[in-house]
């Protein structure tokens, strides 16, 4: 009897034992420590996200992250590189933790790197330890903390003096270690920027019907046609412009404002007016546009749409008495391009079409003007233009 007694009494004992073994493993999750070239605000946002895991755990207590922020602040703790056993029993005594996490965060160009290592408070042993990185920006920590704390929710346990370990955790798929699914990968977004580019201009409208001139009638931007059909030895005319844009993106939708000036020049060789240069016009439209962008891989987005403009149609100096003659009228047009980024450096090639189907003015492009020649009062500026700003 006394022999079936004892054996009663040690199973008692080591049911007891079991059940104090079972009991969820009381952590405390330190402020992490931060290294060069990362946020401030970093240290918070890992250690939250990592004691969000033990939290969700079912073998866990997470001790309260504010508590923990305000005593170590209180007594400016900070744990860095080797931790000495002293440390780590104040530390346990002072939250109630029988096990201590402590975060380390990093950055090495655009990569931010996440370790942290669970601390058993009786021994000052380190019973996990766990790491994982990103390329992007700051938020990508929320992905990176995350995967490290369910890495060692799942392996600490097990790790611990508790010889039973916790209920399997579904890890979302976002959030899975690179063992059980391939990285997480940060998504691009549409951006922002303000450019300024040259513009290879081309025009359109006033091209007569003919009527009056016959086939001897010529526009204002036909002046070398003009001139090589009189005979005129080597005349040419030079177009070129100058473009400023802002873009702001809105999701996959943007609005953009900017104003596109255009100047044709002309000059003669070797005749009367020999190496002469004159501004035949000038041309400016401020606009105001919208339309859809697409981030296309990492550091590229393209972008189409449509603007609406007032067309500001100059005379220059080659036309004497009329110089400075301003015809004017509200125009629309369509643009679309591709912008390249190198950091907040912004590459664009762009094409612009302003039209404007009616110019009017008080000595050219008047109702006068189309009965004379027969020809229309629209005009139109259209081109390439390589652009280059900043971006965000």
């Amino acid at each position: 009897m006394k022999k079936f007694g004892v054996i009663a009494l040690l199973l008692v004992l080591c049911a007891i034992q079991f059940s104090f073994a079972e009991g969820p493993i009381k952590i405390a999750v330190l402020d992490a420590t931060i290294g060069n070239g990362v946020e401030v605000n970093a240290s918070a946002i890992v250690a939250d996200t990592i004691n969000e895991q033990f939290v969700k755990s079912e073998g866990y207590i997470a001790i309260d992250r504010a508590y923990i922020s305000k005593i170590q602040a209180e007594k400016k703790f900070q744990l860095s590189g080797e931790v000495n056993s002293d440390d780590v029993k104040e530390l346990g005594a002072l939250f109630g933790a029988e096990f201590i996490c402590i975060a380390n965060v990093s950055k090495l160009g655009s990569t931010y790197t996440v370790s942290a290592r669970m601390i058993d408070v009786a021994t000052a042993q380190v019973v996990s330890q766990e790491s994982a990185k990103q390329k992007g920006e700051i938020d990508v920590l929320f992905d990176v903390a995350e995967m490290v704390g369910n890495k060692l929710v799942g392996k600490a346990y097990t790790a611990s003096k508790a010889p039973v370990p916790p209920k399997k955790q579904e890890v979302p798929a976002a959030t899975k270690t690179p063992q059980q699914a391939a990285p997480v990968k940060t998504k691009s977004k549409p951006r922002s920027r303000i450019t300024v580019g040259y513009m290879f201009p081309g025009y359109m409208g006033d091209n007569g019907n003919d009527t009056y001139y016959g086939s001897n009638y010529y526009s204002f931007y036909e002046m070398d046609d003009a001139f090589s059909d009189a005979g005129f030895y080597d005349p040419w005319a030079d177009s070129w412009g100058i473009d400023i844009e802002s873009l702001v993106s809105f999701g996959f939708w943007y609005l953009s404002a900017g104003f596109t000036y255009t100047e044709q020049d002309v000059g003669f060789t070797d005749f009367s007016y020999a190496d002469q240069e004159y501004t035949n016009f000038y041309t400016m439209v401020p606009y105001a546009g919208g339309g859809g962008i697409l981030p296309v891989g990492k550091n590229l987005q393209v972008y189409g749409g449509v603007t609406l403009g007032y067309y500001i149609f100059t005379l220059g100096d080659y036309w004497e008495t009329d110089e400075g003659e301003i015809a004017s009228g509200f125009a629309f047009g369509i643009e679309a391009g591709a912008d390249y980024f190198l950091g907040n450096i912004c590459l664009s090639l762009q094409y612009k079409l302003s039209y404007s189907p009616d110019l009017t003015g008080t000595t050219i492009f008047t109702d006068d003007y189309q009965d004379l020649v027969g020809g229309d009062t629209s005009f139109g500026t259209s081109g390439l233009i390589l652009s280059a700003g900043y971006s965000w």
